[in-house]
């Protein structure tokens, strides 16, 4: 689709997004995840975040970010950490498998980005 009076640069952006999210949807099938896993395996990395950071992150609601939390821990790709200051909260985080997984993605999305430039 072409729209016209679009600049030249916010037309490649929106190009590099959608190979970019092509690759991580053609990635997510191959591993059996669905393109939201992948999305939080590729957020987190090493890092360690509140289900709400994830959901602001991604601008998805809440509850679609309770799905995908959920059947990434049943995966054992995730795990969840109590939050020592506030029993009510908890913190996600990768485990090595999931770290493996985002590793692989992102060398895949990396290799393609140096394909590109």
């Amino acid at each position: 689709m072409i729209i016209p009076d679009i600049p030249t640069h916010i037309k490649s952006t929106y190009e590099a997004y959608t190979e970019m999210m092509l690759l991580v949807q053609k990635f997510a099938r191959k591993h059996g995840l669905n393109q939201a896993e992948a999305l939080v395996v590729l957020l987190l990395g090493k890092e360690t975040m509140r289900p709400s950071d994830v959901k602001d992150s991604l601008l998805v609601v809440a509850s679609n970010v309770s799905y995908t939390l959920a059947g990434l821990e049943e995966r054992k790709l995730l795990h969840r950490i109590d939050d020592p200051n506030d029993k009510r909260c908890h913190f996600i985080k990768l485990t090595d498998e999931g770290l493996k997984l985002c590793s692989t993605i992102r060398i895949l999305l990396d290799s393609r980005a140096r394909m590109a430039a």
